[in-house]
């Protein structure tokens, strides 16, 4: 494709460049060297992981494969202990957000989400394994 020259363009001549009088040469720093980067105890520094710890106010990332998981045990009521607890942890990382709001309203009940939570997450021990169907979704109602 051709470039299109502008219809009222006009060249301009070109015309060197004056030294500034006003400019003492001496006042002037020529030294635009770039610097050779790093040294070796900068970049040890950089690269440490010391005081490299994670905030807990700031979420992690979820995958594909655990938001998945909380979906299906949400809505199908799986017994699999793993996949429940699972489920649980994903869902106590994942309060006061929307994406636990839309969990909430879209796939479960809020009394739903808290009743796994409880049942699953007290202080991080595990209770009794009650079966997951008295939670179970009766999808035929929202349909």
């Amino acid at each position: 494709m051709a470039r299109k020259t502008p219809t009222r363009s006009e060249p301009m001549k070109k015309e060197p460049i004056e030294e500034d009088k006003d400019i003492n040469t001496d006042d002037v720093i020529d030294d635009f060297t770039p610097k050779k980067g790093l040294t070796e105890s900068e970049k040890r520094e950089l690269m440490s992981n010391d005081g490299c710890v994670p905030d807990p106010d700031f979420s992690r990332a979820l995958t594909f494969e655990e938001l998945n998981n909380v979906a299906d045990v949400l809505i199908s009521g799986t017994d699999d202990r793993k996949k429940i607890r699972n489920a649980a942890e994903t869902l106590y990382q994942l309060q006061d957000t929307d994406l636990f709001s839309f969990f909430s309203t879209e796939l479960s009940t809020q009394s739903q989400l808290e009743k796994l939570l409880k049942e699953n997450m007290p202080n991080g021990k595990e209770t009794s394994k009650q079966s997951l169907e008295q939670i179970g979704i009766d999808w035929n109602k929202y349909m």
